[in-house]
């Protein structure tokens, strides 16, 4: 199923269950994870069109509390959707303590 080619996309908060839904029907060889920090839907024409799910790194070394390892990047193909969600979790702003 194609998303309209002209949509205007726009970011959603997810659960991790409905991110694993979405990634469960849409993806083509990966399933479910069973945690994560964070994930991120797109819409496009009103409908539901990838998600990104967001977790701890697997490689210890890389787990230093600032690093985050992006688990699933699901889209159903529409245009600039897979770009969309990138730039979404790249641009992250975290809080800092100023003392």
């Amino acid at each position: 199923m194609r998303i309209k080619e002209a949509a205007m996309l726009e970011l959603i908060p997810m659960t991790l269950a409905q991110a694993n839904d979405f990634v469960a029907q849409h993806h083509r060889h990966h399933g479910r994870v069973q945690g994560h920090k964070f994930s991120i839907g797109c819409m496009s024409g009103g409908q539901l069109a990838g998600v990104v799910i967001a977790g701890r790194p697997v490689g210890r070394y890389l787990d230093d509390g600032f690093t985050l390892e992006v688990t699933r990047l699901c889209t159903l193909g529409g245009r600039n959707v897979c770009s969309f969600l990138s730039v979404s979790y790249t641009h992250l702003t975290l809080p800092t303590n100023r003392e």
